[in-house]
């Protein structure tokens, strides 16, 4: 295993899996720090859901795109709280089922359904749109959009470009987590200048940086502008991803002083 990061000291605002990333950058030879930045809540207001478990039933759509096996379950649960559980199952089952990845496929297999199209991986959005574009036009078909803690506006213009008339589904956002200890902790670390590289997953860089400023000001404009700036992690693969037989490793940019593990 490459150990290009060598000791340095690397905040991860990773949240699900936080055990997972600090044991990817212990491989890469890095010191993790291990800050989740977030927690997963249900909506209060679930209306949308709602609306669509009730267009669901009377058979109005063609296609579901599941984007998380979080939001698949929580998706359920809502309409589970109006309609009997096993006839949602059974009308999700009439659909066409298209999941982002394993996630949404595990929640599905937990109510015995199976999807007829997976996104492999590295599952982004750009995954879905060209795996549809190659198994599933959606050219004119009814496609509803389960959403993840913010609204992806590429995936759904993307098939509302290829004639899908789309509607999305949110049933869940993102809060700070109930234990702040070690964000803050992470935070003060930042601006006080004591770590190297820092990695933040995509909801993180979109979401908490403007969660975080009423709790801590301006050292948080430190943080977002200098500290956590000098280096950044793109992203940390499950595994090491190979070109021409070659295994990838971290790699450091002087002119844009910039720390990629990719």
């Amino acid at each position: 295993m490459p150990q290009a990061l060598n000791g340095l000291r690397v905040v991860s605002f990773e949240s699900r899996r936080s055990a997972e990333m600090a044991e990817l950058i212990r491989n890469y030879g890095g010191e993790p720090i291990q800050a989740p930045s977030m927690r997963e809540v249900p909506l209060t207001d679930q209306r949308e859901a709602l609306g669509f478990g009730e267009t669901l039933l009377a058979g109005d759509w063609d296609v579901l795109i599941l984007l998380t096996g979080v939001g698949t379950r929580m998706l359920i649960a809502a309409c589970a709280t109006r309609w009997p559980k096993d006839e949602v199952v059974k009308a999700l089952g009439r659909l066409t089922l298209v999941c982002r990845g394993p996630k949404p496929i595990a929640a599905l297999k937990e109510v015995g359904l199976a999807p007829a199209l997976a996104v492999p991986e590295p599952n982004t959005w750009r995954d879905l749109l060209s795996e549809l574009d190659r198994k599933l036009p959606v050219a004119g078909k009814r496609v509803a959009v389960q959403e993840y803690g913010a609204r992806n506006e590429e995936v759904l213009a993307g098939l509302r470009q290829r004639g899908a008339r789309v509607t999305a589904v949110p049933v869940y956002g993102w809060a700070l987590p109930e234990d702040m200890r070690p964000l803050s902790a992470a935070i003060d670390r930042l601006a006080a200048g004591e770590v190297e590289v820092r990695c933040s997953p995509a909801p993180t860089r979109r979401t908490t940086c403007s969660t975080w400023r009423p709790r801590w000001g301006a050292q948080t404009r430190f943080v977002t502008r200098s500290a956590a700036e000098r280096w950044s992690c793109r992203s940390v693969p499950s595994r090491p991803r190979r070109s021409r037989g070659t295994a990838s490793s971290p790699t450091y940019t002087p002119s844009t002083r910039r720390w990629d593990i990719c």
